[in-house]
């Protein structure tokens, strides 16, 4: 996960490949992320 900042903008990227966490896993770390977002 990678988040920056340009001109007053908050850009957040993710990306997963393949690893020790299983894809449900993800999705749920995912959805707490956009849970703390405006």
């Amino acid at each position: 996960m990678t988040a920056s900042t340009f001109r007053g903008r908050l850009t957040i990227m993710t990306a997963y490949e393949e690893g020790p966490y299983s894809t449900a896993t993800v999705k749920q770390f995912l959805e707490y992320v956009d849970g703390y977002l405006p």
